[in-house]
């Protein structure tokens, strides 16, 4: 998830925080002899100008903290459900009085990253350093469940405390493919996902895709099968690395998430329970879509406006996320 809320609320708070530059001259009182120009100026202190700017920084992060923030989709972790170009509504205010449910698609901070044990320093990685990345992934087991996973007939299988999950309301069918240079394994592995994978209906010309409109230019040639010219992935693939076989009990603030495009997803299977401090927020409304590449829809207004209305998913507007 991008910093571009944050950096607008402390634009907007400047506006109305500022306090007024002390220049205007001081009226004399009556009876009293007016001074020279030079000397009704009143110099202006730093902490004038440095003040609104911590105000801002401070306000801005509440708001961050309490209420919510901006968010773009990016990653291709979460198709079809959330798309490369989505800008979504990211609360966190029903969090304050519920718990994170199955099925809530939610944001966090990078699981992976080494947190400081200090509380303070701790806080700062997790609300003001940018460097720790955002992601969006679904919940799939809260605190208590049991998780498993298998291989079945090919294709992978999950069960929630012992019953078989269904999940076609959400994973993603369609099937991938490569569109980032190089030589790509036979089967989806830890390796690929540094590649770029789009989902795309093989039925349908690569232009006129509902999801993304791939340039045939950017293909990946499959160098292991002769039937296909470029490198693609059917839906329901396992991973090569056996991440798809698991079996987990969750302890205590402890939550299973997984990405809806499970063939390009490094989520719980590869690092493990997510521990529930981490979690922002959830995606609960898109505001716009867009197909493109670009990972910041406002600079693609102010660099090509017409170029960005030229590429919005009219269809995928104004929803909520489910």
């Amino acid at each position: 998830m991008k910093k571009t809320t944050l950096y607008l609320l402390i634009f907007l708070s400047c506006l109305f925080l500022a306090e007024k530059p002390m220049f205007a001259a001081q009226l004399s009182e009556p009876g009293k002899n007016s001074t020279t120009h030079s000397e009704q100026i009143v110099e202006p202190k730093i902490s004038t100008y440095a003040l609104p700017f911590i105000k801002a920084f401070v306000i801005g992060i509440a708001l961050r903290k309490i209420v919510g923030c901006l968010g773009q989709g990016s990653g291709g972790c979460m198709e079809p459900t959330l798309l490369d170009g989505d800008v979504v509504l990211i609360e966190r205010l029903s969090y304050w009085w519920n718990t994170p449910q199955r099925g809530d698609i939610i944001v966090f901070n990078d699981p992976t990253y080494p947190y400081s044990a200090n509380r303070f320093i701790s806080f700062f990685q997790k609300n003001v350093n940018f460097s720790v990345t955002k992601w969006t992934k679904r919940i799939i087991g809260i605190p208590g469940d049991h998780i498993q996973g298998f291989i079945t007939d090919g294709y992978t299988v999950m069960y929630l405390n012992g019953k078989k999950l269904d999940e076609s309301a959400y994973l993603n069918t369609y099937h991938l493919i490569l569109i980032k240079k190089g030589c790509a394994p036979q089967k989806p592995s830890a390796s690929s996902e540094k590649q770029i994978f789009r989902s795309f209906d093989p039925s349908i010309e690569l232009d006129k895709q509902e999801l993304y409109s791939i340039d045939p230019e950017l293909l990946v040639k499959d160098s292991w099968s002769s039937d296909s010219p470029c490198f693609q992935v059917e839906p329901g693939t396992p991973y090569s690395d056996k991440r798809d076989i698991f079996d987990i009990k969750l302890e205590e603030n402890q939550y299973w998430v997984m990405g809806d495009n499970r063939c390009n997803s490094y989520d719980s299977r590869c690092w493990g329970p997510l521990d529930g401090s981490l979690i922002i927020g959830r995606n609960f409304f898109r505001i716009v879509s867009r197909d493109s590449a670009h990972s910041s829809w406002y600079k693609d207004i102010l660099t090509n406006p017409i170029e960005f209305f030229k590429k919005i998913r009219w269809n995928r507007c104004l929803q909520c996320i489910q």
